[in-house]
């Protein structure tokens, strides 16, 4: 198993995971995901560096940094 580092904002023990933050996001068999729900699957393909998920992941961050009391 493979273990890579992505970058999250709703990762709190306090917390369920959802992936909502979308700064985790993966392609995981084609598909575009958040890294942490649903987990992945022995087996899966995944890609986590391509450039149009690095971008979708700025984005989320731009986003959650123009949210006004955050």
């Amino acid at each position: 198993m493979a273990r890579i580092e992505l970058p999250t904002l709703c990762h709190d023990d306090r917390l369920s995971l959802a992936g909502s933050c979308r700064t985790c996001l993966v392609r995981a068999d084609g598909q575009i995901v958040s890294a942490v729900s649903p987990p992945a699957t022995p087996g899966a393909a995944v890609e986590v560096g391509a450039e149009d998920l690095r971008a979708l992941r700025r984005d989320a961050v731009a986003a959650w940094s123009a949210v006004p009391g955050q």
